[in-house]
């Protein structure tokens, strides 16, 4: 791989990590959110980044199409930076919420035009470069509940948008003197002589395209709803959520406490009033996150034998049967059933990129891979409201089970759409 290459790989995956933390925030601190920002129904504004990520990817997708990936991307990290401090320093709703808003549009263009670039830029190491992209841009999702976490019980929670709009601008200045990469310049030169302005829909609008986008709305709904719920069950489990919603059971206690005995006291100390354990809190949700990452590295080798969507439906079961264990079972089984999921669900995303890399015209990637944002973001994020309202009026237990049913509501999907169209099996 040449420097130019490993330049806009560590720039296209640190963006993508950049882009989950940013818009993970309010997921890990819900309850103290809507007190600092006044909004007891805070489900709305945790919804709106997801949101906006999912449905503004379809347009981003077409203007990278258009007027060039890298040029795009230039723009991705600038806004996100801009959004991000905005964000950090607002001292009110008023602010903060367009703020989140913005950082929703700014998200939205990661995803179709960074996964275009890397397609451009990395041609005959696309499926490798994928995976290395879903790997970190997950370690950033895993992250974000310690990093959020540690931060708001240091310095107040807002402050994780202080280190992601640094890191933005860091990443900007590193493309800005990053040389254009022999795949870019193979691509400008086929397709220097069309034209860019018409949007070829006939493309991306084939039946078997569209059927594995259907196939992708369970896995966005399950996607949002998890994170929308992940944090504050490790919280509430460890006894350490400020306001724990009924039925839920402090079943990490146990494990915690055999935890804390090993560490030093002050890592389990209360602190100004809240219960034991909370620095442990994040580190937890982050541990089984992990396997998230692994998961990635999993689901890019499946890809790189052949993506289909038999393969997709098998994780999306087994990811399922994760989500019922993390509903039933206790202590260090939960924990396990948890990172069953991450690992799973988490695996699919390679999948899914590959599915659209090998059956879409190189000219409308970008177009693509925004339409399965709109599907994974956009109409993911419906989930997100009904998930929070779930735990904090009826405990987590039930929103799990809903989003194992969800999960296999998208398993008949995909085999559905498998036996319709052999192309995609």
């Amino acid at each position: 791989m040449e420097r130019s290459e490993r330049s806009v790989l560590l720039v296209a995956s640190g963006g993508h990590a950049l882009c989950h933390v940013a818009t993970l925030v309010l997921q890990q601190v819900v309850v103290e959110a809507a007190r600092d920002l006044g909004i007891p129904s805070i489900g709305w504004v945790v919804a709106l980044g997801p949101f906006l990520m999912g449905f503004c990817a379809l347009p981003a997708g077409l203007l990278g199409d258009r007027f060039g990936t890298r040029r795009i991307y230039r723009g991705y990290l600038a806004l996100l930076a801009l959004a991000s401090g905005a964000a950090a320093f607002a001292p009110g709703a008023w602010l903060f919420v367009p703020a989140a808003a913005l950082i929703g549009v700014a998200a939205a263009f990661h995803h179709p035009v960074g996964l275009a670039w890397i397609g451009e830029a990395l041609p005959a190491q696309r499926a490798r470069a994928l995976g290395i992209h879903g790997f970190v841009g997950h370690f950033g999702s895993t992250l974000a509940p310690t990093l959020v976490l540690l931060l708001a019980q240091s310095v107040g929670w807002r402050h994780t948008y202080r280190v992601v709009a640094l890191a933005a601008a860091l990443l900007l200045a590193l493309l800005l003197v990053t040389r254009t990469t022999r795949g870019e310049r193979d691509f400008a030169a086929r397709h220097a002589g069309e034209r860019r302005g018409a949007v070829p829909w006939r493309l991306v609008l084939a039946p078997a395209l569209l059927l594995v986008m259907a196939a992708m709305v369970g896995n966005g709904l399950v996607h949002q709803g998890f994170w929308a719920t992940w944090s504050s069950c490790v919280r509430a489990q460890a006894g350490v959520l400020p306001d724990p919603p009924a039925g839920s059971a402090t079943t990490l206690l146990p494990l915690l406490e055999r935890i804390g005995a090993l560490l030093p006291d002050g890592w389990s100390a209360a602190r100004g009033g809240t219960a034991r354990f909370a620095a442990l809190a994040g580190p937890i949700a982050t541990f089984v996150l992990a396997f998230g990452s692994l998961g990635e590295l999993f689901g890019a080798r499946l890809a790189k034998r052949g993506s289909g969507l038999r393969r997709y439906a098998a994780m999306n079961a087994l990811s399922a049967l994760g989500l019922l264990g993390v509903a039933w079972l206790p202590g260090a089984g939960l924990l396990l059933a948890g990172a069953l999921f991450a690992f799973c669900h988490f695996g699919t995303q390679p999948l899914e990129n590959e599915l659209i890399a090998r059956r879409v015209d190189p000219r409308v990637r970008g177009l693509a891979y925004g339409m399965k944002f709109v599907v994974s973001f956009g109409i993911g994020s419906l989930a997100t409201d009904p998930a929070i309202a779930g735990w904090r009026d009826h405990g987590f237990p039930p929103v799990f089970v809903a989003l194992a049913g969800v999960a296999l509501g998208g398993v008949v999907v995909s085999l559905f759409a498998a036996r319709r169209h052999s192309a995609l099996r």
